[in-house]
């Protein structure tokens, strides 16, 4: 399952070919299509193991600011700095909010996302702070398109932090109950 998700990272549904499937995942088209039924059966799959394995773990736990900093600077090493960004981001470019199996996972993945910072800006900075979680949601997504760009540089991993800082301190100056 981890070389399918690496294939459809690298070259999106549409651009991923059976030939480099099969590759990827050292599987034959027909025990491909016998275990999945499809393309689509196959991509699925995939997209529940991102979940699983990549979404879940760093962005669904993720509680505190410190939290959701290291989440977005993790994009600054690897793995993620592969230059293949994140299947949610790449979904979202490649189907929009379009029905089936891509537009699905990217509406869900995004939901997870906004759901973290909210959950971390909320119980930092107290509920009202839409604009601060939104901003979180802005510059991680933003972060992901310059990774699959392959322009992530030091300057950017700076802004993070600056950000990052900026949110702690307003957390900070908030009146203690």
């Amino acid at each position: 399952m981890a070389g399918a998700m690496m294939a459809f990272r690298e070259h999106g549904y549409a651009g991923l070919t059976v030939k480099a499937l099969e590759a990827a995942t050292q599987v034959s088209s027909g025990s491909l299509y016998n275990a999945y039924g499809d393309k689509e059966g196959l991509y699925a799959a995939v997209c529940d193991f991102y979940f699983r394995k990549v979404i879940d773990p760093r962005i669904g736990s993720a509680q505190t600011l410190d939290d959701l900093e290291k989440v977005a600077l993790d994009l600054f090493n690897p793995p993620f700095s592969d230059g293949f960004g994140c299947m949610v981001t790449n979904a979202a470019i490649e189907f929009g909010a379009s029905a089936g199996v891509g537009g699905a996972f990217a509406g869900r993945g995004l939901h997870t996302i906004e759901a973290a910072a909210r959950r971390a800006i909320y119980a930092e900075m107290g509920p009202g702070n839409e604009h601060a979680a939104l901003r979180v949601v802005l510059l991680y997504q933003g972060l992901l398109v310059l990774t699959r760009a392959g322009r992530l540089s030091d300057s950017y991993k700076a802004a993070v932090t600056a950000e990052f800082d900026h949110l702690r301190s307003q957390s900070d100056s908030r009146p203690q109950t």
